[in-house]
């Protein structure tokens, strides 16, 4: 771990700006600075790999993200941060979705938001480096068990195959995406590594008075609360250090204190998950009886449990990271609805109605191997770029109360080619954002009809991407059923009808089936997210009723 980095690295054309970091950081990080991208490269040259690299974006000569995409060549696991003052949508999106890029911060940052932001990416860089150190540390072991004798093969044997589960153990993690999978590969690879009989992962609660059992390889109930003044489990964390009870241990404890220790009888180990200086959590695990854990199995989860630790912790701030990158693309998309005064509660609506047809596609057997959680997680997340092209149409035609003419309607209809082909040249640079694919989709094809008489491209039937197709049932829903500057709100049973009459002609037939299925939760959203509170039509009280 020797080889790990701590440096991190300041970029900026202004010095007044880079002493201003130096000032608020110096106490904190190990701080460097340069000025502009030349220096910033030669520096590099000098110093070797930083740990983390935060540039700014609008410098003369060098922009950020060219120099920021030099140093992703050169140093592909330092971790890069854009911090920028501009706010043009390509650069936004652009920063944000760049597959080299980590994070992308608005100048000025709060002092805060900086911090936190430096310590989530010093966590994922001792990430990253912990993989590789494990992986060469697995070579350099097996090139030396390969001299020993063989009196020393099955200790060789079983050295590698621990290195090699370590390693295995930390390149899992770097392909997970939830805390849930996180958590459960932690106790599944610990019961494996020491052979465990039960493994459980707690973590503490909000208040840090309880720890919560959120995953375990026994059969009992997940979420059980342990108070953190309580048991073995409770002393690892309270006190951040490992608390070891063998038979011995547990014969010379006296029937208050046993009766204490609750899930966790003898051999056991609990061990203190530390991430960023703070204890998050514990991991506990428990031996056949009659057997304690030596020295060497309880280094192994001692290093299990220093990954896992920073999984965890990484897995935290990656959903915080989801939740501000999503709340960044619904305001880029805000950029088109603030101009289009027919939407209210527009893009909120259209993500629950896309996500309702979804889940009602997955009883469909056709569907079945297509609708996954990733797609709908994808197609919710993108929905709000549908229309993104608006920004692109003039005001006058845009915000115009009454029926366009021939030659504006032609124009307008163009928002959905300026949406598609904005949106494709972000898929362009990173090509692994599977949500800027969809929304791409959904940009160009939402306006298409399943006859083949929508527009831009006249697409029929299944050659209009499945996530368009959805996209369209839900955008006409929510147009009937909210009022417009050229109509009033229809109610749910009239919409009904006109989209059941779509079928075939304007609509794919299984999606008007699964909104149809979903009809409950559709009339149920649209009067939560609605301004005003309509009175209910016969059906729409029915369907409530049921």
């Amino acid at each position: 771990m020797n080889a790990i980095s701590h440096k991190i690295l300041c970029v900026d054309d202004e010095i007044n700006v880079l002493h201003g970091f130096q000032r608020q950081l110096r106490k904190v990080f190990d701080i460097f600075i340069a000025v502009g991208g030349e220096e910033a490269l030669k520096l590099l040259d000098k110093e070797g790999e930083f740990a983390v690299v935060i540039s700014d974006y609008n410098m003369p000569g060098m922009d950020g993200i060219d120099l920021l995409q030099r140093i992703h060549q050169d140093y592909p696991d330092t971790v890069l941060v854009m911090l920028t003052g501009r706010a043009e949508l390509d650069v936004a999106v652009s920063a944000l979705h760049d597959g080299g890029i980590f994070r992308f911060l608005r100048k000025p940052c709060p002092r805060e938001i900086l911090e936190r932001t430096i310590a989530d990416c010093l966590n994922q860089y001792r990430l990253i480096r912990s993989g590789k150190i494990l992986s060469e540390e697995l070579d350099r072991a097996n090139g030396e068990l390969r001299s020993l004798n063989q009196r020393l093969e099955e200790k060789v044997a079983e050295r590698t195959e621990t290195l090699r589960s370590q390693y295995e153990f930390v390149y899992q993690l770097n392909g997970l995406d939830s805390l849930t999978e996180v958590a459960n590969l932690i106790v599944k690879s610990a019961a494996q590594l020491v052979k465990s009989r039960e493994v459980s992962l707690f973590l503490s609660c909000d208040n840090d008075t309880c720890l919560d059992r959120i995953a375990t390889t026994s059969k009992e109930p997940l979420h059980i609360k342990v108070p953190v003044d309580e048991g073995i489990v409770g002393q690892s964390f309270s006190h951040a250090s490992s608390v070891i009870l063998g038979q011995s241990d547990f014969a010379n404890m006296n029937v208050e204190a046993k009766k204490r220790l609750a899930l966790h009888q003898p051999p056991s180990a609990c061990l203190p998950l530390i991430a960023s200086g703070n204890v998050i959590g514990v991991l506990c695990v428990s031996g056949d009886p009659g057997v304690d854990y030596s020295p060497e199995q309880i280094t192994k989860l001692k290093a299990i449990s220093e990954s896992a630790a920073t999984a965890l912790l990484n897995q935290r701030h990656r959903a915080e990271r989801d939740e501000a990158q999503d709340a960044i693309i619904m305001a880029l998309a805000k950029l088109s609805e603030y101009r289009d005064p027919e939407t209210g509660e527009h893009l909120l609506r259209l993500k629950i109605y896309c996500r309702l047809i979804c889940e009602a596609l997955r009883n469909n057997l056709k569907y079945k191997d297509i609708v996954d959680e990733q797609f709908i997680d994808d197609l919710a997340r993108s929905s709000p770029l549908h229309d993104i092209g608006k920004v692109g149409i003039p005001d006058a035609i845009l915000k115009k109360p009454g029926r366009h003419t021939v030659e504006e309607f032609e124009l307008m209809k163009t928002h959905a080619s300026l949406g598609g082909d904005t949106l494709k040249a972000v898929l362009d640079q990173c090509k692994n954002q599977n949500f800027i694919k969809i929304g791409m989709e959904i940009a160009y094809g939402h306006h298409e009809k399943w006859d083949g008489s929508g527009y831009p491209q006249a697409l029929a039937g299944d050659n209009i991407p499945l996530s368009a197709r959805i996209l369209a049932l839900a955008d006409v829903y929510d147009a009937l059923t909210t009022p417009r500057v050229y109509k009033p709100a229809f109610p749910h049973d009239k919409a009904r009808q006109i989209i059941v009459e779509g079928s075939g002609s304007h609509f794919d037939p299984d999606i008007v089936n699964a909104f149809l299925a979903a009809e409950n939760q559709f009339i149920k959203t649209a009067l939560e997210l609605t301004d005003d509170s309509p009175e209910l039509s016969p059906l729409e009280e029915l369907c409530l009723e049921r």
